[in-house]
């Protein structure tokens, strides 16, 4: 797993907080998690009842969009599933090119993206 240096985690607590309330705050938030966690204990993270993360994958929707934790390198993607028409194959879709190439991934964990929160006016 990369290790990011000190500067670099500070200056991601501070973007965290100050997009706090937002998709792309909470977002830094479980990347920030996912790294104190790993940092304490480089071994095998055992998922807690206080963590975002379901480790059971096949629990995972498929009619949704959802955070996924990459494996093995641990980053942060929101992705839908997708089958592939012809050949049936089916995987965790993070981004697509104008050129009709995918980007999938092999998640280990998911999250349910949080809701955006309430836009008030005035």
């Amino acid at each position: 797993m990369a290790r990011l240096n000190k500067q670099t985690i500070e200056a991601l607590r501070d973007m965290a907080e100050v997009c706090e309330g937002e998709l792309v705050g909470t977002g830094i938030t479980l990347l920030l998690e996912w790294h104190d966690r790993a940092s304490e204990a480089p071994r095998q993270i055992a998922p807690d009842i206080t963590s975002p993360w379901c480790f059971d994958m096949a629990s995972a929707p498929h009619n949704t969009r959802i955070l996924v934790l990459s494996d093995p390198g641990g980053e942060v993607y929101a992705a839908h599933w997708v089958q592939h028409p012809g050949t049936g194959d089916e995987a965790w879709l993070i981004s697509e090119s104008s050129d009709g190439s995918q980007h999938l991934c092999k998640a280990k964990a998911w999250a349910s993206i949080p809701a955006m929160p309430e836009v008030v006016n005035g």
